[in-house]
Order: structure tokens, then C-alpha cells, then sequence
């Protein structure tokens, strides 16, 4: 179960995995993306996505019976006696995964979300994977190696942790970066620097016109996912100027109970939006304050959740590979 907010590397993670682990499980992989965060279109239904596998596995459609129960038994039938990899990709909710889950250790599931899904652990025994951003060596190794071309030097290494810390070391928003750095040859590192550094819209630089990389797009579906208090919390902490903040703080902000305060606080947590830096001290990223503030400020955003503004303020689309042929997304 490898969790972590957006752009993190969640899905890069499990691909890689399954790919690395091919030769245990010789009888194939599925990848199925159920779009629980997903810009263009609503989480995909898990009896559609079912009746997909099944008719891979080679039944007849006509023949793949109606429901999500009797799909999930078929589908935990067929792969009974196999040794497959299910990669189950972008999952909002435990309930969206449990029809998939293999009812024999033969096979592997491989689940990413935004969220931490609890549930999977208790349940069905899942292995936690939490993913965080890079560290400071990491982030800067990153953009050097990928910003070869620009023969970075010693005296290039203060920018590029400037420009790692302006991207709150973010896999998705770095590699942004190095796109931009390529195609627009004439920008100095010292501009890019200042570009993040400078525009009150940060993405305005880290823009993509593909929305299932364009960061801005990909962290506002997080936060439209919220609910009313959470949301109502973390548009209030986008405009606070601390950098941290605790359970008394965020009552404050929301004029509410410290009990409210911190179940939106952990709501916050779960959904990989805030860090817990120390026990009862929590932080948010740069660019997930960005983006709540510019939500925020969008008529659609403020219809959304009223409470956190600030006063002034179908079937046929599963990818799938069995024995040897590759369909995967990084």
C-alpha cells in the first residue's frame, strides 16, 4: 500500500515494483488506474473495471454475470491458481479496492493512494508504504543529474537548493522544472529561481497543459476531495503566516472545539495534505498552500466550501498485460 500526496512518485513506485517483481509472477499484470483523484472524470466503477479483467482473463462478455458481488467472486476464482501482479492505481477509498483483492497470497496487489487507507491494513494485512518528498541531497542530486546538459557547477549548488525548497522537493514539480529547463534553453538556473521565487502564482511557472501532470490541477484534486471542515481548515491555514500549527492554533482559526479541530487536523494528515512534524505540531507544503489559496479565490472553490473562506477572503478502459506483454503508465 504505498501512500503519499500528489506527485510524490506513487505511481512511478509501483510500476517499477511490479516490473522488478515480473519474474515471481510469471502469469501477468494488470494496471488499472480508478481515477479516485482524477481531473477529467469521476472514480471509475469498480463493476465496470471488474467486468473488464474478467473478459481479459478470457470470458465471454456475455457470459460475465451482472453485479459487483458475483463479478468479484468470479474474478477471485480466475486468478485463484495464478501468480499475477494487480496494480491498483490512484485509489480514493478502501471500497473502491476491496472487489480486486486476491483471495489467495499467490498473487500481489499493489495499491497507490493519496490516502492512507487504514482499512487496508487491518483488514487484509497490507503493507504500509508511505512515501515523502526527497530530502535536501536527494532533490538536488535529482536536478543535477537531470540538468546535465546545462553542465551544473559548485556554484550552481545554492540555486539548486533554492529551487528545490520553491518546489517543497516535490518529484512531480521538480521534474516540471527540468521539462522547462530543456525546452526553454535560454533561462538561467538563477531564472528559474526567480521565476518560482517571485510570482505569486507559482504555477504559473510550473504549468503543464496535460492535467494529469499539471500541478496545480493534480493538487487541487485533493483538496476538492475534502470534506466541509477539513477543507475549511486548510483554506484558512493557506493564508496563515506561521509556518506550523497546532490543535489549539487550528481551533482558533475555525472558532471551534479542540476535538473538531484536531479530527480535521488528522482528516488533514490522512489525506497527505499536512504533515505531522512532531506530535501535535503540523506544517503545509508551499505549494499546497498555493493551491488552496487560488481554489479559494475561484467562485467554484468558495461554492464548494463556504466554511473555509477566510472572512476578506465506462467499460473497455482497463490497461492489462498477461505473459509477458507491457502496458503501464509512469
Amino acid at each position: 500500500m504505498v501512500s503519499g500526496q500528489a506527485g510524490v512518485g506513487k505511481t512511478a513506485l509501483a510500476v517499477h515494483a511490479a516490473r522488478t517483481l515480473t519474474p515471481y509472477y510469471p502469469d501477468g499484470q494488470f494496471f488499472v488506474d480508478l481515477g479516485g483523484f482524477s481531473a477529467v472524470s469521476q472514480p471509475r466503477d469498480p463493476v465496470n473495471v471488474i467486468g473488464d479483467l474478467i473478459a481479459t482473463l478470457g470470458v465471454h462478455r456475455n457470459d460475465v454475470p451482472e453485479g459487483l458481488d458475483a463479478r468479484s467472486m468470479l474474478f477471485r476464482g480466475l486468478i485463484a491458481d495464478k501468480k499475477m501482479i494487480i496494480v491498483l492505481d490512484n485509489v480514493q477509498t478502501l471500497e473502491q479496492v476491496r472487489p480486486f483483492m486476491p483471495g489467495e497470497e499467490t498473487c500481489l496487489a499493489i495499491i497507490t493512494s493519496r490516502n492512507r487507507l487504514t482499512g487496508l491494513i487491518t483488514t487484509y494485512q497490507a503493507l504500509p508504504l508511505p512515501l515523502s518528498t526527497f530530502t535536501n541531497g536527494e532533490a538536488q542530486d535529482y536536478l543535477s543529474k537531470r540538468l546535465v546538459e546545462r553542465a551544473v557547477h559548485r556554484q550552481d549548488i545554492p540555486l539548486l537548493a533554492e529551487i528545490a525548497s520553491l518546489c517543497d522537493k516535490l518529484p512531480l514539480a521538480l521534474s516540471t522544472v527540468v521539462a522547462k529547463a530543456v525546452y526553454r534553453s535560454e533561462l538561467s538556473l538563477s531564472a528559474v529561481a526567480e521565476e518560482l521565487r517571485e510570482s505569486e502564482d507559482p504555477f504559473s511557472f510550473l504549468n503543464d497543459p496535460d492535467p494529469s501532470v499539471d500541478l496545480k490541477t493534480v493538487l487541487s484534486c485533493s483538496y476538492r476531495s475534502l470534506g466541509s471542515l477539513p477543507a475549511g481548515l486548510l483554506s484558512r491555514l493557506s493564508w496563515s503566516d506561521k509556518s506550523s500549527t497546532d490543535v489549539i492554533e487550528a481551533g482558533g482559526l475555525m472558532n471551534v472545539a479542540s476535538s473538531v479541530a484536531r479530527s480535521a487536523l488528522l482528516s488533514l494528515v490522512e489525506a497527505s495534505l499536512i504533515e505531522e512534524i512532531q506530535p501535535g505540531h503540523y506544517t503545509v507544503g508551499r505549494l499546497i498552500r498555493a493551491s488552496a489559496r487560488l481554489l479559494l479565490e475561484s467562485g467554484p472553490a468558495r461554492s464548494l466550501h463556504t466554511s473555509g473562506t477566510p472572512s476578506g477572503a465506462s467499460e473497455g478502459e482497463t490497461s492489462s498485460h498477461s505473459r509477458g506483454s507491457h502496458n503501464t503508465r509512469d
